[in-house]
This record gives structure tokens, C-alpha cells and sequence, in this order.
């Protein structure tokens, strides 16, 4: 057997170099290979030391590579994974090899754009900076915000030396606008440099802060009138001829919104149902919702009520006075027209015997004479005219 082997060794392996040809022959004429490149490959870092962090931000790169076909086909830049090891470098700039790894062994990397990297390794700093909340916006008209508070107070800052330094605080910004509800989740903190700017290339702990804004709806002062509000109907013959409060404007507080629109009060109802006289009344004052008085007080509504004028012609026959007993004596007209004013109800309730007209003949012998009458009516009302305003007394 041995001999067999070694006699037959030699065209052993020439057979197994041939197949292998004949394969390879076949595979490239039907999956021939090809070349392509692949551009945006994201540069990772390897082997960071803690106490060192790359300065700089890692361009992408190229690289282009042999396959199959069919493998070339099904590639992507996502395929490829790109590094530059650090494990050995110190702080100061240096060049950097990248490499490039493929999962299959069948893609050959030819080259790689570029092939090295200049970075700078800086020693990692930390430091604490305060956190510092800018508002931005405001809350509607007739809202009002409180003082923040935030937790924590301060953040701490780490990344390179150089940066660290820039970063004077955490900022969070706070947007207000159209808030009507206390605030109370965390935000993002963002390195901020004294003047306000963005640092970049740093990272914060804790990354967010927890911010309590309280939300109020604002209370606003206004001091308006009091108007009395009547109810009822006065008695016939009368009529309301004013009305008063007392105090006349009261201060209130609530919504500024519902007090901007406020020009005045009502009181509660004041009823004057059949009134004949003036009402006095204590009441309250009707206020809109979200709107009460500054203070507790007593308010007098007061409501005049007076008669309504009018007038009236009574017809009245003369009485003859101080005619003496021997004598007699007679008036012509036999009546006159008085025409009286003053409130309706006393008017409505006259009667002729109510109203005196009299002609004094006093000391008077016979013959004619024309006498003015004196007309007197009850006190409540008054005498305009009286038609005719003389009289012709004959006396015999």
C-alpha cells in the first residue's frame, strides 16, 4: 500500500491542483469577479482609554473592494466596519491606520480612502457647572408663572481638556408659550460656553434635569360701579323717579380676562311691587364667575318712588260768604272751571265738594259787583286755572 502511494503521490496531487483549476475556471466565467466602491463608511474608535478621548470628529471614508458578483451585488456601506485602534497612543496628535473588516472572506478590501487619520487625544476633564434655565415664550394674558426650580442644581461635564474649560454651564430651555398648566418633567441639558454658544464634543451627567415651573391663573383688581337692579312693578299712579347704592363702585378680584370686560355690577334684585313709596334694601352684588368683591360689605339699594303728575278740570259752583243776613244775592256764572294739578292718586280721588270756590261779600250793600273768588283745594294739589276767573255777584 505504501508503495502504491508513493509511486502515485505525484499524479495524486497534480489531479487534486487540476480539479481546483477546472473550478476556479468554471466559477469565474460564471460568477465572475469584480470591483466596486463604497463611500460614507463610519469610522469607529478602538480601544479608548479612559482617561483619554479623541479630540476630533471622524470623517467617513471610501473603500473599494474585489467580490464575486453575486457578493458584490448584495453589498452595502453598511456591510463594512471601519476603526482606528488607540489602545497604544498617548495624549498629542498622531496618525492613525484604518482598517476596514468584512465578515465574508470572499470581499478583498484593495484599498482605503484615506488610509490614515490625524487625530488629537486629549486627557478626559470633568468638571461641575450650574444649571442655568432660559425661558423662552410667555404664558397667556391672564396667566402667570413662578420661579423655576430645577434638580439637580448643577451637572457634571466631562470630554477633552481643551473643551471642558469652554463649558461654563448646563442650559435647559423652557418654551412658555400657550402654557396654562404648572410644568413639572425632565429636559434635555445642553454645554453651554460663557457667551452662550454651544459646546459640542462633551457629555453631561445627569442628561436631564427635572424642572418645576407652577402655572397660575393671575389675579386682577378693578374697582367698578354699582347699578341697582329693579324688579316689580310700582303702584298705578306711581313711577321709580331714581335710584341710588351705597357705595356707589366696590373693588373686585378675579380672572383679568373676565375683568377686563367687566364695566359694572348689578345688584340682587330690589322688588318695588306696588310700591307708593321709596324701598331701601340691603342686598348683595351679582358677580360673573371667577370674579367676587375684595372684601365683604354691606350694600343699600335705595329706589325713589314718587306719584305721577297729573291734571284735572272739576267743575265747581261759587259759594257767596259774609253776605248779610237781610240781604240776598245771586252769581252768575252759576259755575266755574277749576283746573287742578298734582299727583294722580289725589287727583283720581277729588270731587267737586273738595274744591271751594267762594265769593266774599263782606261789608257789601246791594248791587253788582265783579269778584275774583278765592279756590281752595286739598294740599296735595295745586290750582293752575280758573275759567272764568271772575265772577258777577248782584245783591238785593
Amino acid at each position: 500500500m505504501l508503495a502504491f502511494l508513493r509511486k502515485n503521490v505525484v499524479w495524486m496531487v497534480t489531479s487534486l491542483l487540476m480539479a481546483a483549476a477546472f473550478w476556479a475556471i468554471i466559477t469565474n466565467q460564471q460568477n465572475p469577479p469584480g470591483t466596486e466602491f463604497f463611500q460614507g463608511i463610519t469610522v469607529k474608535v478602538r480601544g479608548e482609554s479612559p482617561a483619554l478621548v479623541v479630540r476630533d470628529e471622524l470623517k467617513p471614508i471610501s473603500v473599494r473592494v474585489t467580490a464575486p458578483a453575486d457578493v458584490l451585488r448584495r453589498l452595502g456601506s453598511s456591510a463594512f466596519e471601519a476603526y482606528v485602534d488607540v489602545s497604544k497612543a498617548g495624549p498629542g496628535v498622531q496618525d492613525f491606520q484604518v482598517r476596514v473588516d468584512h465578515s465574508d472572506p470572499r470581499v478583498r478590501v484593495d484599498e482605503v480612502l484615506p488610509s490614515k487619520m490625524t487625530m488629537l487625544l486629549e486627557v478626559v476633564a470633568r468638571k461641575e457647572v450650574p444649571v442655568k434655565v432660559s425661558i423662552v415664550g410667555s404664558v397667556p394674558f391672564g396667566y402667570t408663572s413662578k420661579p423655576v426650580r430645577m434638580t439637580p442644581e448643577q451637572v457634571v461635564v466631562s470630554g477633552p481638556q481643551s473643551v471642558v474649560t469652554r463649558v461654563a454651564s448646563g442650559a435647559v430651555e423652557v418654551n412658555l408659550e400657550g402654557v396654562r398648566t404648572s410644568i413639572g418633567q425632565p429636559f434635555r441639558a445642553t454645554a453651554h460656553a460663557e457667551d452662550g454658544t454651544d459646546v459640542k464634543s462633551v457629555t453631561i451627567q445627569p442628561g436631564s434635569v427635572f424642572i418645576e415651573l407652577p402655572v397660575e391663573r393671575e389675579v386682577g383688581f378693578k374697582t367698578v360701579p354699582l347699578t341697582p337692579r329693579v324688579l316689580g312693578t310700582v303702584a298705578l299712579g306711581y313711577q321709580i323717579v331714581g335710584m341710588s347704592v351705597e357705595p356707589t363702585a366696590v373693588t373686585v378680584v378675579g380672572d383679568p380676562v373676565v375683568l377686563g370686560e367687566l364695566t359694572y355690577l348689578s345688584t340682587k334684585p330690589v322688588n318695588v311691587g306696588g310700591a307708593t313709596g321709596d324701598v331701601a334694601l340691603v342686598v348683595e352684588a351679582e358677580t360673573p364667575e371667577g370674579v367676587s368683591l375684595a372684601r365683604k360689605q354691606n350694600l343699600v339699594a335705595r329706589v325713589f318712588v314718587s306719584p305721577v303728575e297729573g291734571s284735572q278740570v272739576i267743575r265747581v259752583a261759587p259759594t257767596i260768604l259774609g253776605q248779610a243776613s237781610d240781604l240776598q244775592s245771586s252769581v252768575s256764572p252759576g259755575s266755574v272751571d277749576v283746573t287742578l294739578s298734582g299727583p294722580m292718586p289725589s287727583l283720581s280721588s277729588a270731587r267737586p265738594q273738595d274744591v271751594k270756590v267762594v265769593a266774599d261779600v263782606s261789608g257789601l250793600v246791594t248791587g253788582t259787583y265783579t269778584i275774583v273768588p278765592t279756590v281752595t283745594v286739598p294740599s296735595a294739589l295745586r290750582v293752575d286755572s280758573v275759567a272764568p276767573n271772575r265772577v258777577s255777584v248782584t245783591i238785593r
